[in-house]
């Protein structure tokens, strides 16, 4: 069974089992972050955001199309492709490397 993503603990506190997930605590897994992939579309307005799917199997809605890695971008080619073939725009992959601090708590 899958845990819960493990910022439920981090910005609630709470540890209490989503529905369908083991009665046990969360573990945490921080990893340092170098790079963010994104497939992202422009909107004709201009407005920029990341692609979301439905991907088979995983039951929690569509997932923004978002990754640490370059090889998992990758993996998700498809599914950037799928969108843009059915929405008649077009999406790039896009890395972004610095981060701006928006908030510290």
């Amino acid at each position: 069974m899958r845990d819960p993503p493990a910022t439920h603990v981090a910005k609630t506190g709470l540890r209490l089992p989503w529905p369908g997930f083991p009665a046990r605590p969360i573990q945490l897994i921080v990893r340092a972050m170098r790079e963010l992939y994104v497939w992202a579309v422009k909107e004709p307005d201009g407005r920029e955001g990341p692609v979301a799917t439905i991907i088979p199997g995983f039951s929690l809605g569509p997932i923004p199309l978002v990754t640490l890695s370059r090889k998992v971008a990758d993996s998700l080619r498809p599914f950037a492709l799928a969108h843009a073939e059915a929405t008649g725009k077009p999406v790039r992959l896009v890395r972004f490397t610095e981060a701006e601090t928006l908030e510290k708590l």
